[in-house]
């Protein structure tokens, strides 16, 4: 298994923890990336969440 692998695992079982009417805090890095694909996904699905991150690179994705 590869790091960009790794990473795709790791936001698939964050994933698990974010469930629908929850604020989540987000960092920065290419894992968060892959998590923030993933969140994208169930937004446009119906999840609703709300989104605080420190991080001027995750702030606009």
């Amino acid at each position: 298994m590869n790091e960009e692998d790794l990473r795709k695992l790791c936001a698939e079982k964050a994933m698990e923890y974010i469930k629908n009417n929850t604020v989540i805090g987000l960092g920065a890095g290419r894992t968060i990336a892959s998590l923030i694909e993933l969140i994208s996904k169930e937004i446009q699905d119906g999840l609703k969440i709300k989104v605080v991150t420190p991080s001027d690179s995750t702030i606009y994705m």
